[in-house]
C-alpha cells in the first residue's frame, strides 16, 4: 500500500516490511544453502516477496504472510528485477561474444524465458543494471559503453511494454541506487 516498503537484512536472512505507520514486520527467509549471496528482492502484485541468491542464480519464494513457495532456479547469471505479474526481466549478450548486441529478456517461472528486445550500441558494453519495472510495464536498464574503468557513454535506457527502446537519457557519471 502507499507510504509502505520492503528492505532486505543480509545480516537477518529476512525481509523488513514497514508500514506507512511506521510499523516493522520480518518474514525470514528460510531453507538458503550455506554461502548465500542475497543480491535482490522484489514484490510482484500478488502479495509474494522474491529474493535472488546470486550465489546460485535461485530465486526463493514466499508469501507476504511467511509461507514458502517453492524455490526456483535461473540460468542468468545477472541482477534482474520482478514485475507485478511476477516475471523476470534481465539483460544478457544476444550471441557468445559480442559485447555490442545485448538482449532484453523476460523470464517467467519455472522455465519460460523470452527475448523482448534487442540493443545495439557502436562502442562494447561493459555495464549492465536492470533496476525497475513501472506500472506501465516498461524496463529500465543503465548501460555503460567504453572502456571500463571510464565509460565514454553512461544511459538509462527505457524499453516499453512491447520490447521496443521508448526512451533515452544520460546518466549521472556514478550511479548508486537508481530506484523507482
Amino acid at each position: 500500500s502507499p507510504g509502505d516498503y520492503w528492505l532486505m537484512s543480509v545480516g537477518r536472512q529476512a525481509l523488513l516490511h514497514v508500514g506507512s505507520g511506521g510499523k516493522i514486520d520480518e518474514l525470514a527467509i528460510e531453507a538458503l544453502p550455506k554461502g548465500a549471496l542475497l543480491a535482490a528482492v522484489a514484490i510482484d502484485g500478488n502479495e509474494h516477496a522474491f529474493v535472488l541468491n546470486g550465489y546460485d542464480n535461485s530465486v526463493h519464494r514466499m508469501g507476504f504472510n511467511g509461507r514458502r513457495l517453492p524455490r526456483i532456479k535461473s540460468d542468468m547469471a545477472h541482477p534482474m528485477v520482478v514485475d507485478a505479474a511476477g516475471r523476470f526481466f534481465g539483460m544478457r549478450m544476444a550471441g557468445t561474444a559480442d559485447f555490442k548486441r545485448l538482449e532484453l529478456v523476460r523470464w517467467t517461472p519455472p522455465v519460460r524465458v523470452e527475448v523482448v528486445g534487442n540493443f545495439e550500441s557502436d562502442l562494447e558494453v561493459n555495464r549492465i543494471d536492470v533496476f525497475g519495472v513501472d506500472v506501465r510495464g516498461n524496463v529500465y536498464v543503465v548501460l555503460g559503453a567504453g572502456a571500463i574503468e571510464n565509460p565514454s557513454r553512461l544511459e538509462v535506457v527505457r524499453f516499453g511494454p512491447d520490447g521496443k527502446i521508448s526512451g533515452r537519457v544520460a546518466c549521472p557519471p556514478d550511479p548508486i541506487e537508481l530506484n523507482f
